[in-house]
């Protein structure tokens, strides 16, 4: 299964040697290169595979499926729902070293990368990030397009709203709420529930600033048209 990366950068990268760490353990999907509309990024090599061209060049390359390598939420939702509305095949990828315990589910296009450990029962839903060494205790639930960051520890029975970042070691108490598109800062202790669209830092984590995600993905929305 030939395989296309949507994005070249730094977490582009990392979703390429957890696609080439799976072809290496026996897996049949082959990652054959990225488009990325960086003008700079044309014509390179990334970890030996190839920037094949821009987004509009994607119906042009002979692939099988179809992977977001964009580490921003609110971005990597609007690129996953352009190339679902295209029609393409989202494929899910897991490195070989992750574990994926009995009765996890993961939906299409997520990612799990080296050492993450995705606990018993656990839902993760379509787009979602699960980054290295990462922890999703039992019975935990994430919605779609969320990003659990690297070293990040979730109690069990959690509920990941949409579009949630858990930054870098973060950990969340069992049985708390993690509202639509917050944010929680690296290294913080959630002890409680955080509302939708809040960002929270520290240890106990406490509420900085709250946010806009319309707005958020309105400024992605016109990035991407800038480029």
């Amino acid at each position: 299964m030939q395989v296309v990366i949507l994005g070249a950068g730094g977490h582009g990268q990392v979703v390429a040697n957890v696609l080439l760490a799976m072809q290496a353990a026996g897996s049949p999907i082959t990652p054959i290169g990225y488009v990325d509309d960086d003008a700079g990024a044309q014509g390179s090599l990334r970890l030996g595979l190839p920037v094949l061209g821009r987004r509009a060049d994607l119906p042009h390359i002979d692939h099988d499926g179809v992977i977001v390598g964009v580490g921003d939420n609110a971005l990597r939702r609007v690129l996953f729902d352009e190339l679902c509305a295209a029609g393409e095949t989202l494929i899910t990828a897991v490195h070989p070293t992750a574990v994926i315990s009995a009765g996890a589910l993961l939906s299409k296009g997520t990612v799990v990368c080296a050492l993450a450990v995705v606990g018993t029962d656990v839902r993760v839903g379509a787009n979602v990030v699960v980054n290295a060494l990462a922890l999703l205790g039992h019975h935990t639930v994430v919605a779609d397009h969320a990003h659990i960051g690297p070293g990040a520890h979730l109690g069990g029975e959690i509920a990941v709203g949409e579009g949630v970042l858990v930054g870098l070691g973060a950990n969340v108490m069992s049985r708390r709420h993690l509202g639509a598109w917050c944010r929680v800062g690296a290294g913080a202790l959630v002890d409680k529930e955080v509302a939708p669209r809040a960002t929270v830092v520290g240890v106990p984590a406490r509420l900085i600033i709250t946010g806009n995600v319309d707005s958020m993905i309105a400024e992605e929305v016109k990035a991407m048209g800038a480029t």
